[in-house]
């Protein structure tokens, strides 16, 4: 069986930023706030809900940065990952993508019609979060922003041997028979950047797992001893 390659968001406290500029005003979607006087809501009441609370556009100079992966055999998933900020990064609460209706591939500058949809997560505190849908495109993950595209580059032979020796795990995904396992995956580098202008250069990397493939934004150190994680997503992960 192959494994699933479909990055959605991670929900969960592991989205780690490493340049976290001030946070920004939002609701906080607790239960108190989705179920009212404590009576249990359905799905579809919770998520009629978060469409009616969600309120969190995008201030001025911010940028929200997503990736887009897996899906429909006709549509692909986009889910945000982080804001870009004056002062470096934020976390995003996902609300920002519902007052989107385009983000554009950071490698050809192609403009992406997104259609935003809330979901409810109930696995740890409920809350709300969004998520967005688009055509699939021919080649993916694809890196997407909201803002003008600026900092990114193609990686070379120097910045994919950074990462294969700061992230040498090589993983076999998938439960195969032994004489039919495919080889194993090793995390790809689909783009470098220097978002927050510190001349520290950001990885944006895929994250081979078992049954997941993830994706990763780390800043590489100074001294190139370590990439720090600055957002994740991931199916499934812990």
């Amino acid at each position: 069986m192959s494994p699933t390659r479909v990055v959605v968001l991670a929900l969960s406290s592991s989205l780690v930023l490493g340049a976290c500029g001030p946070e920004p005003t939002w609701n906080d979607l607790t239960s108190r706030q989705l179920y009212a006087g404590w009576r249990s809501l359905s799905r579809e009441e919770a998520v009629a809900r978060c469409d009616s609370v969600s309120n969190r556009e995008l201030g001025r100079g911010e940028v929200l940065y997503a990736v887009a992966s897996g899906g429909s055999p006709d549509s692909m998933n986009v889910l945000p990952l982080m804001v870009g900020t004056r002062q470096g990064f934020r976390f995003t609460d996902t609300q920002e993508v519902k007052f989107l209706t385009e983000l554009r591939r950071v490698d050809s500058g192609e403009p992406i019609r997104i259609h935003a949809r809330p979901f409810f997560e109930t696995t740890g505190p409920d809350r709300c979060y969004w998520s967005a849908s688009a055509l699939k495109s021919d080649s993916l993950p694809a890196i997407l922003t909201s803002g003008s595209i600026t900092s990114f580059r193609d990686p070379g032979p120097d910045d994919n041997a950074t990462l294969r020796r700061l992230r040498p795990s090589c993983v076999f995904q998938g439960d195969y028979p032994p004489a039919e396992q495919p080889p194993c995956s090793r995390p790809t580098l689909f783009a470098v950047s220097d978002l927050d202008s510190d001349g520290l250069d950001e990885f944006w990397f895929t994250v081979p797992m078992l049954w997941n493939t993830g994706f990763q934004v780390a800043e590489l150190r100074p001294d190139q001893s370590d990439l720090v994680m600055i957002a994740s997503a991931c199916l499934g992960c812990d």
